[in-house]
């Protein structure tokens, strides 16, 4: 559970992204204008790839302000705990250890795939 300081600082978290989310769009907005008016004046002569790129990079950073607004806004509700993160991080070392026995198992069957097809190979002499 979070403190009213804790709240109190995700609220003016959220708020800062907010302004920067409003910026982006803005540039967004002003980068898709500026491409148009470029493209209707130059036409073909212009590397569209450029331009498609600074406007998607744009609209990633529109997204990934978006994503932290809404987790910092589940974290206020407190459908996300900061404190979960130690149980998170067992959780993880027990799949990282699954997956560590499970490469183990998966190479012992290629090896014997593999013994097999030698055997397979001089019988087939």
């Amino acid at each position: 559970m979070l403190s009213g300081v804790e709240c109190a600082k995700l609220a003016v978290a959220i708020d800062e992204l907010k302004k920067k989310k409003v910026v982006a769009e803005a540039n967004l907005k002003e980068a898709q204008s500026l491409n148009e008016s470029a493209w209707s004046m130059y036409g073909s002569e212009l590397s569209a790839g450029g331009m498609v790129a600074k406007e998607q990079g744009i609209a990633r950073e529109i997204w990934e302000l978006q994503e932290q607004i809404g987790l910092l806004n589940k974290a206020l509700k407190g459908e996300v705990d900061p404190v979960d993160e130690e149980k998170l991080k067992q959780k993880l070392n027990a799949v990282q250890q699954n997956i560590a026995s499970l490469d183990n198992e998966k190479s012992q069957i290629e090896k014997s795939i593999g013994d097999l097809r030698f055997i397979k190979s001089i019988l087939m002499q």
